[in-house]
């Protein structure tokens, strides 16, 4: 009796000491599940801040703020950005010396530099380090079952570098899905386009821009022959990897861009200049400002000013100051047409600019706004402000340009561009809108 009694006696400890090594146990995965969640939650405030810090470096630098502007702003988005994550149920709380700037160097671009660099101008990325430890904002981790192993806390701590690439995007193919929205139908190497950087006076520095084409389908940019771009940089949608064939030594191909590049002028207007009260009228060979219901007459010359037209336009000379806006119909060139345009300046048209201003600011000189541009034989453009087509018709926003015309602007921002023949989009980009941005993790 007694014997048994002993033996029930030590199998209930054993039940006991069983029962708290299987309770600890499960405890302990328990905060381990807990820790990875957390671990997780963490990186995705550096992530989150680090991308907000790269985002406001961009942002600074477009209206020329100092580098230490440029660093304090950084660091503040990345503290509002950290701020609406939350790390075991806490808004994230960075301390400033959790963010700093600097520049990553990308494998090539420099002879003594890689990767992230603090402090080195022009900075172009963010460092962001989320804490959850005893001196960070939040504190550290408590545990639920640690305290039994004499661990009641727990510390956790992630990085993310961001970068924001400045795309110096000369020519900007907007369409996010259509095969052959860049499309290069002739034969040979004899059509091309180039994007050359001019300073603020149109002088060639020397360097090249970009082109972007947003399109993700497999045959976004379709070509046939051999077509050359004068570029640096090739930004495309797809896995298009072969058309770094088009490019020249040092140009870099940009594939699988996400996300898609936006307008650059998408948000800079509150939308397109209100037509007209008075029409346009012919007073000693010139064209006044005014509404065109006929569209522009072929070989107008054009005073400064608006000249808002619906039914497209051909040929005209608009070479003191204008902003032309085609609201309805096509440009369609033929032969030997030409467009001669010089955009608004403060200098050129300082009446006509301040009362554009919303519009003239950007740089725009020819803005096709339902229709589409159509150059065919051997027309020219020559035009130093930006040809913009936005598309707001169905059909509308396609460039088409075939035979052996020449196209210029200081940028070009449209749908679709088909270039067939020997025909060539040159582009003398100035940077003087704000370029489309990618801010992206690397690290």
């Amino acid at each position: 009796m007694r014997l048994a009694q002993k033996k029930r006696g030590v199998i209930s400890v054993w039940v006991v000491l069983t029962g708290l090594v299987f309770v600890g146990i499960l405890g302990l995965a328990i905060d381990m599940a807990y820790l990875s969640l957390v671990a997780k939650q963490t990186q995705n405030a550096a992530d989150a801040a680090a991308l907000g810090g790269a985002y406001a470096i961009r942002q600074t630098q477009l209206v020329g703020a100092t580098p230490t502007i440029q660093s304090q702003t950084a660091t503040n988005y990345a503290q509002a950005t950290a701020a609406a994550n939350y790390i075991a149920q806490q808004s994230v709380s960075l301390a400033g010396s959790d963010v700093v700037v600097g520049h990553f160097y990308r494998p090539g671009t420099s002879a003594s530099k890689q990767g992230f660099v603090v402090g080195d101008t022009p900075y172009n990325a963010v460092q962001a380090t989320a804490n959850r430890t005893s001196g960070s904002g939040n504190g550290s981790v408590s545990l639920m079952f640690g305290g039994i192993f004499g661990m009641p806390t727990a510390t956790m701590s992630r990085s993310a570098v961001a970068m924001v690439d400045t795309i110096k995007g000369g020519v900007v193919v907007l369409n996010k899905h259509a095969p052959g929205s860049l499309a290069f139908n002739g034969t040979g190497n004899s059509y091309k386009i180039v994007v050359s950087i001019v300073d603020a006076n149109g002088v060639p520095t020397g360097q090249l821009g970009d082109v972007i084409v947003n399109s993700d389908d497999p045959n976004g940019v379709s070509y046939n022959g051999n077509p050359t771009m004068d570029i640096s940089n090739f930004w495309i949608g797809s896995n298009q990897t072969g058309t770094a064939a088009m490019l020249p030594n040092g140009a870099t191909l940009h594939p699988n861009m996400h996300p898609a590049a936006v307008d650059p002028l998408a948000g800079l207007y509150s939308g397109p200049p209100a037509k007209p009260t008075q029409a346009a009228t012919l007073v000693n060979g010139v064209w006044t400002e005014g509404y065109y219901p006929n569209g522009i007459p072929g070989g107008a010359i054009l005073g400064p000013g608006l000249h808002w037209a619906d039914n497209g336009a051909s040929s005209f000379t608009a070479a003191l100051g204008s902003l032309v806006f085609i609201n309805s119909g096509d440009v369609s060139m033929g032969g030997n047409s030409t467009i001669t345009l010089r955009k608004m300046t403060p200098t050129n048209a300082p009446t006509y600019y301040s009362k554009y201003s919303q519009w003239a600011s950007l740089g725009i000189g020819l803005w096709i706004y339902q229709g589409n541009l159509t150059m065919k034989g051997n027309p020219n453009i020559d035009n130093d402000g930006v040809l913009y087509l936005t598309g707001q018709a169905p059909s509308g926003g396609n460039v088409d340009i075939r035979g052996t015309p020449t196209s210029v602007g200081s940028m070009l921002i449209t749908d679709t561009l088909s270039i067939s023949g020997t025909g060539q989009v040159n582009v003398k980009y100035n940077g003087g809108i704000t370029e489309p941005t990618n801010t992206f993790l690397v690290q």
